[in-house]
């Protein structure tokens, strides 16, 4: 049996706490049942100049998870919580499935009332607890056919290094580009904030630069560097995403961060910021560079893509796109594609020719450039990860196994 088939029959495994935390857990889950549970929605609600103060039984099942060295933690009306631990899924059975009364108490506790309001109205609000520890914590707290649920992504309490990360060094020498636009690209969960937060802390940090952070919301924090780091959350210091960066460049940046470019609007804001002078890093789901470029033209209408093409050919410094894989032993590793923005390439992209950008990601490895599949043929073979893992994984099977031989 494959250690991925493995993997795949250890999700959802229960896992134990020891004594000692499950006692203390239990304390706290008590003080939740004995508070009453006839108060509604907006009673009592935080306004938006009121400090959150974070449910007890809550704040103690994060930092249950924190201790476990949890990525993520899962809750759901009438469930049991579950972490993801290394990439997998695990059930814990140490206290019972909450109801939808104390859970809506429970979760709503990490809202603003403008963050209630966006629940009740939109489904979903985003927000940030932060722990005794000082580890900051990134919620999404939604409704579903079952009732309110949440998930939470532990981050670490200071931002980790380039190397640490397993990132090329040509990323880094790609942030330190004076203009353009350099974006990270990978599903939900790939690191890809991470990733941003390093380039900002150890490449552009050092310099004397004005580096302005739009985020939804605000997750790493950034202090002690050479550059003035001014931070931004949207919903909070700016209605959306156009609207910040329209203010942006009325306020001297030289570096401007984005969360992530969701839009066409916002699209376009970076495009214009990267074209008049500024450095822009962007986040964008996409799996891989070339579909990074195609999603970004193909946001517009087709009278307005020859334009787009045309901004974006002047104007990109490069794409990385990330995935984590989990690790052939222990964890999760990164496999990278990186994409620098050549003569070539952006000719490639003036003229619309998107479909030979693979290609062209494949021949430029003297300029730094790898596809994803060199990237996880390269785990491979330094025995991080399986060939099954990589094929499960790869954008060109065939490719890979060329790869491999």
């Amino acid at each position: 049996m494959s250690r991925d088939t493995d993997e795949a029959n250890d999700v959802f495994q229960p896992t134990e706490l020891d004594e000692g935390a499950r006692s203390w857990l239990e304390d706290q889950l008590a003080a939740v049942a004995a508070t009453p549970t006839a108060r509604s929605r907006t009673e009592g609600a935080p306004t938006e100049t009121d400090a959150v103060s974070v449910d007890p039984g809550l704040r103690a099942m994060l930092e249950i998870a924190e201790r476990r060295g949890a990525t993520d933690l899962h809750i759901s009306v009438g469930a049991t919580a579950r972490l993801r631990h290394h990439g997998r899924m695990q059930t814990i059975h140490d206290f019972e499935a909450l109801g939808e009364a104390q859970l809506e108490r429970m979760l709503t506790s990490t809202l603003t009332a403008r963050g209630r309001d966006q629940l009740d109205t939109e489904g979903s609000a985003d927000t940030v607890v932060e722990l005794r520890s000082g580890m900051r914590v990134r919620a999404n707290i939604f409704r579903g056919a079952n009732g309110i649920g949440a998930a939470f992504r532990l981050l670490p309490d200071a931002v980790p290094l380039l190397e640490d990360l397993g990132l090329p060094p040509t990323i880094a020498e790609l942030a330190t580009a004076p203009r353009g636009l350099l974006l990270l690209t990978g599903a939900t969960g790939s690191g890809k904030t991470t990733t941003i937060a390093a380039l900002v802390e150890q490449v552009i940090g050092p310099r004397p630069l004005h580096v302005i952070t739009f985020e939804d919301p605000i997750e790493y924090r950034f202090s002690h560097l050479t550059a003035l780091v001014t931070q931004r959350q949207i919903g909070e210091h700016a209605p959306d995403f156009p609207h910040a960066l329209r203010q942006a460049l009325r306020q001297d940046p030289d570096v401007i961060v984005i969360g992530e470019m969701r839009d066409p609007d916002t699209i376009a804001a970076a495009l214009t910021a990267a074209e008049t002078g500024h450095l822009v890093l962007a986040t964008l789901h996409s799996r891989t560079a070339q579909g990074a470029i195609s999603r970004i033209v193909e946001s517009f209408g087709d009278g307005r893509q020859e334009l787009v093409r045309t901004q974006l050919a002047n104007a990109l410094v490069g794409v990385v796109s990330q995935q984590l894989v989990p690790a052939a032993h222990h964890g999760r590793v990164l496999a990278t594609e990186v994409l620098v923005a050549t003569t070539g390439v952006s000719s490639l992209i003036r003229e619309g020719r998107l479909h030979q950008i693979a290609a062209a990601v494949d021949a430029g490895a003297s300029r730094g450039m790898q596809s994803m599949d060199r990237s996880l043929a390269a785990l491979v073979r330094r025995g991080l990860i399986s060939s099954e893992t990589a094929a499960a994984r790869c954008v060109d099977p065939t490719g890979l196994r060329e790869l491999l031989r």
